[in-house]
């Protein structure tokens, strides 16, 4: 099955089919005899010279049956798409003279419920009724002998098949996406085929089809299974693998979404299953797996084989441990849920089609080992925003890249991101689903986090993951963190430089306190949470920038940064809203206050602010003035305490509705004689 694809040609069978129905030749046209006038047959004459094929028809309505000559001479073949797409058509009747059905002759007929087929036919092509949604029934004639590749696939509303017994010869995915067959037989004295199980197996031991409800027969019968022979199948919820299978084909399980359980017997000796996956021994290559799959990662798999995860439309994420080398393709194709994938560190080929179709795909990290990318690889993943090479510019620049690898792909940014540092350790998250470093054997220098670990995300640093690393210069925290543990860089007292990523939402407790040598510190608007004593003993911090999504800024969090001189914020509102758990949570504290990098002196709160909370500006000491709107209610403790340049409030209230305003203890102490402004009068500091 390698390149022979043509189960994308069916799923996929929006991009490839003409406009209207059937195909238009300049070839004899007639009339057909059919419920609707307006159906018109177009006929082409055979090489031979001495028979007619039918290659196309325009407005195909109702039932419409085919003649059995045209010219007087016969009719013997229906041709590759002659009735695609042909919607409206409910029935067709193939008469006697016709031998062959060919390739796609009625795919996408979704309306189709009826088909006779004439005595006469002895081939059915490739995918020729694919995708006939509406058809519940077939009957194949006793004359046929060959049908060929996905013939019956997708027909979703069939419920049962008989094989004939003149069949000599089945190609794969005969029945793919056919969930409603319960029932698979083989007429009697069939020479070549055989039904056990409701499967369909030759006489040399290879299964080529199944249902939602086969079983494989495990009587030592069945040495072989086909390529796609489960794909497709909704309601299959398990599968066992017999010990007497010793090949199994490509995408035998692809979108299978109701599959929960893979189980080999224990007997076979060459494949095993191993956290819903089906895998071939030898060559460690992953041939199937379900929705709920876990890779190994204890090296036992390093292929991800042909189709496996094909169509998957339940899977939205996986991790690919660093054991995988290669990924063949296809292998993702059409999995329309898939949002995000880390290509493991050894792969160094991304192959053709692998996420082709992956429309939801939001995220790819690509290892800087790939050095190419070929055709069509993201085809069509149009939702693809951020694509994150782990590596260098130039790096990516050398990667080759088919011209036409990021076809149809969403508009994606391109990101680097520096290989991380050996002897960072790293434990599973119990989400299953991500990883947090922890304290490893790095003791200093400057230290990169990697965004991915064994194909899952880094989402967070661990308590006392660095903690007295005092020879930690710099440390490089990836887009994928979104917590820093308590601790995490206490005590790291020659740390310099660290860039908290816009993606960390939590910093805990003493997170960086006794990090001396830090100067700055930029804290991103998708921070909600400062721990206690975070920053504590900075002693070196003169400058820090505060997000504007802060909710809570913890106990000491900034005590004893005596060096600190500038706040810089670009909300007043949002500032106001920082629950400070007491003066020393503040920043503010013996520093100056810029608002968009303006140095303020004239503080203006915001209309609509109702209340300015604890200690929310305390030790502004080049504050002169501050205007309060009338919506504010509340004056938190300490909210103004040791401003000792103030010496003017405008409230743009009455004097009884400043007077009803609550106001904290202290919330002025400390200030210099400051006179309120109200509409309809002043009030002196008391």
């Amino acid at each position: 099955m390698k390149k022979t694809v043509l189960t994308l040609l069916v799923l996929l069978l929006a991009c490839l089919l003409l406009a209207g129905c059937g195909k238009r030749q300049s070839n004899d046209q007639v009339q057909a005899q059919a419920e609707s006038p307006a159906t018109v047959l177009t006929f082409t004459l055979n090489e031979d010279g001495d028979s007619y094929a039918v290659t196309g028809v325009s407005h195909a309505k109702g039932t419409v049956e085919i003649p059995s000559s045209y010219k007087d001479l016969p009719v013997t073949e229906i041709g590759d798409g002659a009735f695609v797409n042909c919607t409206n058509m409910t029935g067709v009747t193939i008469p006697d003279s016709v031998t062959k059905i060919g390739v796609e002759a009625f795919v996408n007929c979704t309306g189709l419920t009826s088909v006779t087929i004439g005595n006469g036919v002895v081939l059915i092509a490739d995918a020729a009724f694919a995708n006939c949604t509406g058809l519940t029934s077939i009957t194949i004639p006793s004359s046929v002998t060959a049908i060929y590749t996905e013939a019956f696939a997708w027909c979703t509303s069939l419920t049962s098949i008989t094989i004939p017994s003149g069949v000599t010869d089945i190609g794969f995915g005969l029945l793919v996406g056919c969930s409603n067959i319960t029932s698979i037989t083989v007429e009697a004295g069939n020479r070549y085929y055989r039904a056990a199980g409701n499967c369909l197996i030759d006489m040399t031991g290879r299964l080529i089809a199944g249902c939602k409800n086969s079983v494989i027969p495990n009587d030592g019968s069945v040495q072989h299974i086909h390529h796609e022979a489960f794909g497709g199948l909704s309601g299959l919820t398990s599968i066992v693998i017999p010990a007497s299978v010793t090949e199994i084909g490509d995408g035998i399980l692809f979108g299978c979404p109701d599959l929960a359980n893979i189980a080999v017997a224990a007997e076979n000796e060459h494949y095993h299953a191993a956290g819903n996956c089906l895998i071939e021994t030898e060559s460690k290559t992953l041939k199937a797996a379900c929705n709920n799959a876990v890779i190994p990662d204890d090296g036992s798999v390093t292929c991800i084989g042909y189709f496996t995860f094909f169509h998957s439309e339940h899977l939205t994420t996986i991790a690919i441990p660093d054991s995988v080398t290669k990924i063949c393709e296809d292998a993702f194709a059409d999995s329309t849920n898939l949002t995000s994938i880390i290509l493991p560190k050894g792969l160094t080929k991304i192959e053709g089609h692998v996420f082709a179709g992956c429309t939801r795909l939001a995220s790819v990290t690509i290892p800087s080992s790939v050095v190419s990318i070929d055709n069509q690889a993201f085809y069509d993943c149009e939702s693809l925003a951020k694509i994150v090479f782990v590596g260098t510019p130039e790096q990516w620049e050398a990667v080759e890249k088919h011209e036409n690898w990021d076809e149809q792909c969403g508009a994606y940014i391109l990101r680097f991101e520096k290989e991380g540092t050996e002897g960072l350790a790293y434990t599973l998250n119990e989400d299953g689903a991500s990883y947090t470093v922890k304290k490893g054997t790095v003791t200093g220098g400057d230290v990169t986090i990697a965004s991915s670990y064994n194909g899952l995300p880094v989402t967070a640093i661990g308590g006392l993951a660095f903690y007295n690393c005092i020879n930690l210069t710099s440390i490089d925290i990836p887009d994928s963190v979104t917590s820093i543990g308590g601790e995490a860089f206490n005590s790291c007292d020659r740390l310099t430089n660290v860039t908290i990523p816009d993606g960390v939402t939590s910093i805990g407790v003493a997170a960086f306190r006794n990090c001396r040598n830090l100067t700055n510190i930029v804290i991103p608007d998708s921070v909600t949470s400062i721990g206690s004593s975070a920053f504590e003993s900075c002693t070196g911090l003169t400058s820090v920038t505060i997000g504007n999504g802060v909710k809570s800024i913890g106990q000491d969090a900034f005590a004893g940064c005596y060096s600190l001189r500038a706040v810089y914020i670009t909300d007043i509102a949002a500032w106001c809203g920082i629950s400070f758990d007491d003066i020393y949570a503040n920043p503010l504290r013996n520093a100056s206050l810029y608002l968009n990098n303006n140095l303020v002196t004239e503080l203006v709160i915001p209309d609509g602010v109702t209340s300015i909370g604890s200690s929310a500006f305390p030790g502004c000491t080049g504050l002169t003035s501050i205007t309060i709107p009338g919506s504010v209610t509340s004056i938190g403790a300490d909210a103004f305490a040791t401003c000792d340049s103030l010496t003017r409030i405008t409230f743009k209230g009455t004097m009884a509705k400043w007077n009803a305003v609550e106001k904290g203890s202290d919330w002025d102490y400390d200030t210099d004689a400051y006179t309120v402004y109200c509409t309809d009068g002043n009030i002196a500091k008391q």
